[in-house]
């Protein structure tokens, strides 16, 4: 007889030596949740139904079946019978107590049975119950120990298997691999599920942007099993992944890999809707509209530049402070850089998401230059065309009547409204009294200022220049009609010209013309004379020779012949010369005529750029050259 069996003998009464030495019987039962109650499982026994412990009806045994017991999972119930032991007093039983190990090591505290009455005829006979879930700690088997520490009796191993069914859900994502999440929009449900008996608790890493994240969330019983939730917010992260990996105490966790995307951001450009459009540099400007989801979490935005392929070092925020439907949006002005010639692109980024692009391309281009236009006075400046201007009002010099030495200058720089301008003139004064006037350019690029010439300008060329800054962008002329005389005189004592034996001498004639305003002409003007010989007939030949032939009367200036030339300068004297050609021998008259302006026959109030140019030359003079025989 062992010291086991010897102990027993001192506390149970009535008991012989023999009756002790096999120990109590074990039975052990596994929970069948389907049927909701304990049946046998593979070769351990289940109890006897004569003991009236309640078990699954058909709790038999199946041939061949294996009890692999579920860790963390199935709930045991262990039961030790004393057969064939009758006791005076079972309450002085001291309880057995109950020990697993795994794989032949300890695990976990001892768990004390406690005792079950039976029915008759057993009920002198002890028997003690416990239930137990199987460890979560892997291994590959389970052995059961009663004793009390003095004996101890043993089931055979009980093989272990990993629990099934324990899952991580996020979202919708139940795969390995999912698709399709935007990134940083809204949250997604974390869901850890797993059977009855694992432990209350699941650890769970969240990796994306290169850094993890600790979750725990707590197991509570839902059914017949144990469910942990918690929201996550989706990173914001550019196209990547985020990764899911746990554990409920050493079981680990279907590992779960969720591909982000980018949420359906979108960018524009306004006024181009082709991949191809143009910008002024340094002048133009563009508006960029970009729309978000409105559950984004991360919502700054910022506009970088793109020129060439190349992105700028700094970027411009823009705010998104309109709300629309599903959207929130907002809309920025850029002004385009002062590069002619590169093309203009541009990055859009929403937090830490991967930058939108949108499709268009500004070339960028200088700014055109100035147009101008001469218009009249009456003209608006919503009448002029500047992509085909009207030719400009006929104007004279020396103007006589003040209503028409007025006149209309139009400037447009159409890549440029609201832009200071200075305009100059090298004839007249604009409404400051100054040959130069500021002004700004309406909201299309333009401006009207009126000219007025001056009633002395001898000038028949008007210079008009447009400048930004210091920077000459524009220039234009205006012709002057040419200065016509309305009458002329040849002076005394030069109307009669002597000729000698040598011929004519050194002679000029001289002469002066009146200006349309009555006044003298203007010295440095040309005008256009027109001059007649005619010889005298009844002079056949005179002292000085033969005379001039009639070919060389009124041939072209520097040729022999007597007149030249035709077009006279006039002289700060305001006169006029006309040289005779010196030795030539010509007896007869020179009749001295010049083009004017029809002024007596038109309307005081016609301007002289608009009345007609007399058919009839108006005589100026007649110049006779005599022979005079010398004394």
């Amino acid at each position: 007889m062992n010291r086991g069996t010897y102990l027993l003998i001192l506390l149970f009464a009535g008991c012989s030596a023999s009756e002790l030495e096999e120990g109590p019987t074990l039975y052990v039962e596994r929970w069948d949740a389907q049927q909701k109650c304990f049946r046998a499982c593979g070769e351990v026994p289940a109890p006897p139904a004569e003991l009236g412990l309640e078990s699954c009806a058909d709790s038999s045994v199946v041939p061949g079946e294996s009890c692999q017991l579920r860790q963390g999972t199935d709930l045991l119930r262990v039961m030790a019978h004393y057969t064939d032991l009758r006791f005076d007093n079972l309450k002085e039983v001291t309880a057995p107590t109950l020990k697993m190990q795994l794989d032949g090591a300890s695990q976990g505290s001892d768990k004390t049975l406690v005792q079950r009455h039976l029915k008759a005829p057993y009920d002198q006979e002890y028997a003690a119950v416990t239930e137990v879930f199987v460890p979560s700690t892997p291994g590959r088997s389970l052995t059961l120990l009663v004793g009390d520490g003095t004996y101890t009796t043993p089931t055979p191993a009980l093989p272990l298997t990993v629990p099934g069914e324990l899952s991580l859900r996020v979202g919708s994502c139940a795969s390995n691999i999912c698709d399709g999440l935007p990134a940083g929009l809204g949250e997604e449900e974390l869901v850890v599920s797993a059977p009855a008996g694992m432990g209350r608790e699941a650890v769970v890493y969240a990796t994306a942007l290169g850094q993890t994240t600790k979750l725990e969330l707590a197991l509570e019983r839902e059914g017949d099993r144990l469910v942990g939730r918690k929201f996550l917010s989706v990173p914001d992260a550019p196209e990547g992944t985020w990764r899911f990996e746990g554990r409920i105490d050493s079981y680990a966790l279907p590992t779960r890999v969720v591909n982000l995307t980018t949420p359906d951001i979108s960018a524009h450009v306004e006024g181009c809707d082709s991949e191809s459009c143009e910008a002024v540099a340094g002048i133009g400007t563009v508006g960029i509209v970009v729309r978000v989801p409105a559950t984004l979490r991360n919502r700054q935005v910022t506009i970088a530049s793109v020129l060439d392929g190349i992105e700028m070092p700094t970027s411009t925020p823009l705010e998104l402070t309109e709300r629309e439907a599903d959207s929130f949006l907002g809309r920025k002005v850029l002004v385009a850089p002062n590069q002619p010639g590169s093309t203009w692109q541009f990055r859009v980024r929403v937090g830490n998401l991967l930058p939108v692009t949108p499709s268009a391309h500004l070339l960028l281009r200088g700014p055109r230059d100035a147009r101008i236009a001469f218009v009249g006075p009456t003209i608006t400046l919503s009448q002029v065309d500047f992509s085909n201007p009207a030719s400009p009002p006929r104007r004279a010099a020396r103007e006589v009547l003040e209503s028409c030495r007025t006149i209309g200058v139009a400037v447009m720089l159409p890549d440029e409204p609201k832009k200071t301008v200075r305009v100059r003139t090298s004839l007249g004064t604009f409404s400051n009294g100054s040959s130069e006037q500021q002004g700004m350019l309406d909201e299309l690029g333009r401006l009207l200022l009126p000219l007025q010439l001056g009633e002395e300008e001898s000038s028949r060329t008007v210079i008009l220049q447009v400048l930004t800054g210091d920077v000459l962008r524009g220039a234009a002329t205006w012709k002057l009609d040419e200065v016509w005389p309305t009458g002329g005189q040849l002076l005394a004592p030069r109307t009669t010209v002597e000729v000698g034996q040598s011929g004519i001498p050194d002679a000029q004639l001289f002469g002066r013309l009146t200006a349309p305003n009555g006044a003298p002409f203007p010295p440095g003007t040309q005008v256009s004379l027109s001059l007649q010989a005619v010889p005298d007939a009844s002079s056949p030949s005179a002292a000085c020779g033969p005379l001039l032939p009639p070919e060389l009367l009124n041939c072209q200036p520097g040729m022999g012949c007597l007149l030249a030339p035709r077009t006279a300068t006039v002289q700060d004297s305001g006169e006029f010369i006309i040289p005779l050609t010196r030795g030539l021998c010509f007896l007869g008259q020179v009749t001295v005529t010049a083009r004017a302006r029809s002024g007596a026959e038109a309307a005081p109030d016609v301007c002289l750029g608009d009345r007609q140019i007399s058919s009839e030359p108006v005589p100026v003079g007649v110049v006779s050259l005599q022979f005079v025989a010398a004394p």
